[in-house]
């Protein structure tokens, strides 16, 4: 009866409102107009249809968007399209024109090609299944002492992936000068997502391990670990990750004075780091001549406490898992498919798995095993030999200012004091239009075919260490251009 008689009230009051403005015709039915009686969210798929009668007034971007919206297409594994979505399928759709472009024929283009069949040849990655990362696995199980795990960080031959608890992971401008470079060193992203899931028990921290243990226990499963050994594993790499958790202060730092000290030399790098063999860890792998760096340095001057003998395996079990995040999906179909499965939500009966096209495949591997410099190189080779589109778009630019400053002076509302201020603005409006000025050169990237015992891996390996170089070159500057675009 409560629920009636307020519907009732509320109805009265409605009806009120729209007879005193006097603008709507209440007796004509338009509850199935979209705009009118029918409410649409024009972001949901089917809210719009072609046969709709949308007015601008009532709900602009459904009647502006009616065409767009009507004609979008998705692909299985699709679950949502905006318009950077038409700009992606462009863009890859050119990678594809660019790679298959015979006349391209440099050795970077060739390297592609030879990825890109390491990729696509579903048949040798099921037969090899999870066997290509076994040695990577193994590397890290053999180590025996302490010092040799430092000798594995500090090394790209055997640690191209950059695993480690505190490592190089960009060149960026300092905060405090930002015309000095600055090499930031990061940890590694956590197992469970987010480092409260470290630190609060929640729902959220209860499904991130449940799922995180579903894919491990099968990944060192297939592996041939037995169930004690992957339990210890799970365990150690918990530990650790538990332990930068409670120290990670990146997020917490926010004043001048904190800033400062995160904004660090070489010295003062060593002082932080209390023991912890973080300057030859970087030296090794080739940042011996970088002068400045950005560290969470709380976190940095605790890790002595855990990197010693006694804490041996459980460095070597969160390096474990660490090259599993990393390496699992460069594997066999059937490992994609259980991980997928594990990862979908445990209230999802038959999760529904769709893989991705041969191109999407192709592409999130170019990114994820870094070699998307080279596909960048060979993308302006074909589209962006010379500045000609440049100058088409700079030339398009000055017009547009044209006409705005034509715009502006048509209008009667504004004063003459205010037409003059805005021109003015527009003329001083700085236009940058810029393609990279440097390309990537993977000539020396070791590619083989599976024939000759190549794997994606281990091309993502040779490509992983061209990218550490480049970084570590970079990071020997003390000075850095802000408008140079590093491809």
């Amino acid at each position: 009866m409560k629920k009636k008689t307020v519907s009732v009230i509320m109805t009265i009051t409605m009806l009120f409102q729209i007879s005193a403005c006097g603008s709507i015709d209440v007796s004509e039915n338009l509850s199935d107009q979209p705009g009118h009686g029918k409410w649409v969210d024009s972001d949901l798929i089917g809210s719009v249809s072609k046969e709709d009668d949308i007015r601008l007034q009532d709900d602009f971007a459904a009647a502006v968007n009616k065409e767009i919206i009507t004609s979008v297409t998705f692909s299985p594994n699709q679950e949502s399209w905006g318009a950077v979505d038409s700009t992606v399928e462009l863009v890859q759709s050119r990678y594809r024109q660019a790679l298959e472009d015979e006349s391209i024929n440099s050795a970077t283009a060739e390297v592609l090609r030879s990825f890109e069949r390491l990729v696509l040849d579903w048949d040798e990655r099921n037969k090899l299944g999870v066997e290509p990362i076994r040695k990577y696995i193994d590397d890290i199980q053999s180590i025996t002492s302490i010092d040799e795990m430092t000798e594995y960080q500090s090394s790209i031959q055997r640690n191209p992936f950059n695993l480690g608890l505190l490592m190089p992971k960009s060149v960026d401008p300092q905060i405090i000068n930002v015309d000095k470079s600055q090499l930031s060193l990061k940890v590694p992203e956590y197992t469970l997502f987010k480092k409260e899931n470290y630190i609060t028990f929640s729902s959220d921290a209860l499904g991130a391990k449940e799922s995180a243990d579903d894919v491990m226990t099968y990944l060192l499963g297939r592996l041939g670990y037995d169930e004690s050994s992957i339990k210890g594993i799970l365990e150690g790499c918990y530990f650790v990750e538990q332990f930068l958790a409670k120290n990670d202060c990146s997020s917490l730092y926010n004043n001048n004075e904190q800033l400062f000290k995160m904004q660090t030399d070489r010295a003062g790098l060593m002082t932080y780091a209390k023991g912890y063999p973080l300057m030859e860890i970087l030296d090794g792998r080739g940042f011996s001549e970088t002068e400045n760096f950005y560290v969470d340095y709380m976190l940095l001057s605790k890790l002595h406490k855990i990197y010693d003998q006694s804490h041996l395996e459980e460095l070597k079990s969160f390096f474990t898992v660490q090259m599993l995040k990393f390496g699992y999906s460069t594997l066999d179909r059937e490992t994609i498919e259980k991980v997928t499965e594990f990862g979908a939500s445990k209230t999802e009966k038959d999760p529904k798995i769709v893989f991705p096209t041969d191109d999407e495949e192709f592409f999130v591997m170019l990114q994820k095993c870094s070699f998307m410099p080279a596909m960048d190189t060979v993308y302006l080779e074909k589209y962006f030999s010379d500045d000609t589109k440049i100058d088409k778009i700079k030339r398009f630019t000055d017009e547009l200012k044209k006409s705005y400053s034509t715009m502006v002076y048509e209008e009667e509302w504004l004063s003459e004091e205010t037409k003059a201020a805005t021109v003015d603005k527009l003329e001083n409006m700085a236009v940058q239009v810029v393609r990279p000025s440097n390309t990537a050169d993977y000539s020396m990237a070791t590619v083989k075919e599976y024939k000759e015992g190549g794997t994606i891996l281990d091309a993502a390996a040779s490509a992983a260490r061209i990218v550490n170089d480049h970084m570590a070159e970079r990071a020997a500057n003390p000075d850095i251009d802000r408008k140079f675009w590093d491809i």
